[in-house]
């Protein structure tokens, strides 16, 4: 899954911008990743089931980072 709003159309094609930072450099500093405790994010997802479309909406918090 990724957000459609981070989708970009250019002469070569379609392009992902990232959604966040960098995570390979933040797992090399514990410190940096420590920073996303207590973050929320979500994800909608409307699910279309035998015609008829459901929305879904997840959210998650990040409670710790090891």
């Amino acid at each position: 899954m990724f957000p459609a709003d981070h989708l970009k159309s250019t002469e070569a094609g379609w392009i992902k911008e990232p959604m966040g930072p960098d995570f390979v450099e933040l797992f090399r500093d514990q410190l940096s990743l420590k920073s996303f405790e207590g973050e929320t994010f979500s994800l909608f997802m409307p699910l279309e089931i035998q015609g008829k479309t459901r929305n879904y909406n997840f959210i998650f918090t990040i409670k710790s980072v090891k």
